[in-house]
């Protein structure tokens, strides 16, 4: 079973945030119940943490000489223009998880309050994220703007790195409130991530 980051209605979020929407807590702990992988013992370590999130694929120069190390043929011209396929996932309001096993990202909404859908598009979901704890190359926490870095790749994308950042939504409950939820994050992605 390979590890995967799955994104839009691949992240198969649907039920969850059908629950969220209901604002009924017992709902949204049988929804996130049932995604678990039971077999593999998959429990909640973080539950419904209110979060701003932002993807991008890490630029050329951040990455070692991508083409002399590229050695299964050519590279797309996105990758050597720094062209970002995720332009349009900034600053998506949703509710995050940490399991056992995975991060999950269930969108609720673009920050400036509109819809997470884009023109054209019917599916809610596009922004949604299922992450799981092997596609985590690198986890930190910023000081400045209060929030957490995640650096993240599927094990058979040769493409660099994508770039998550994952802000607190805490705007009505102060600044100290932050800093202590982006804490919880960060020890329990660490947690996650040292697992067996």
């Amino acid at each position: 079973d390979d590890a995967e980051m799955l994104i839009g209605e691949a992240a198969n979020l649907e039920p969850l945030r059908a629950a969220i929407a209901t604002r009924q807590e017992e709902a949204i702990s049988i929804a996130l119940r049932q995604l678990l992988d039971e077999s593999r013992d998959e429990l909640v370590m973080v539950p419904r943490t209110s979060v701003v999130v932002s993807l991008k694929r890490t630029p050329e120069d951040e990455k070692e000489d991508i083409e002399e190390n590229h050695e299964d043929g050519p590279i797309s011209e996105e990758t050597k223009t720094g062209k970002n396929e995720f332009d349009h996932f900034q600053n998506i309001q949703g509710n995050a998880f940490i399991t056992s096993e995975r991060v999950l990202f269930a969108s609720s909404k673009t920050i400036n309050g509109e819809s997470s859908s884009l023109p054209g598009e019917n599916s809610d979901g596009q922004f949604d994220l299922s992450i799981d704890a092997e596609c985590i190359l690198l986890h930190a926490q910023s000081a400045d703007t209060v929030s957490i870095y995640l650096q993240l790749q599927n094990e058979d994308d040769e493409a660099n790195p994508i770039k998550m950042t994952m802000i607190p939504d805490t705007e009505d409950t102060g600044e100290q409130k932050t800093v202590t939820i982006c804490q919880l994050l960060f020890t329990k992605l660490s947690e996650l991530i040292n697992l067996p």
